[in-house]
């Protein structure tokens, strides 16, 4: 999911996940829990930063590229499109 995220062209953060188990297991819950505030926190820094992750940036190069050709070629079908990535200088 997180390859596909970064493929749409999103920055991704991390992940967390946890089994419904130990969702419901009391001995387990807090532990899931705080993991995911603490991703939640990180979440909320990076975009209130404008965090980069230089380790994303090819992926994100390569989706510029794509969107770039494909607004170019397409350029006649979307008019709003071009302008737009013309007027914020992608083109």
């Amino acid at each position: 999911m997180l390859r596909f995220l970064r493929t749409l062209g999103c920055w991704t953060v991390g992940s967390v996940s946890a089994e419904a188990a130990r969702l419901f297991a009391d001995t387990t819950r807090a532990e899931v829990l705080v993991e995911a505030a603490g991703l939640g926190a990180e979440l909320i820094a990076a975009a209130a930063g404008d965090r980069r992750f230089p380790e994303q940036q090819a992926e994100h190069d390569e989706f510029r590229g794509r969107m770039q050709q494909l607004v170019t070629f397409r350029r006649e079908e979307w008019p709003y499109e071009y302008e737009y990535w013309q007027a914020a200088g992608r083109l």
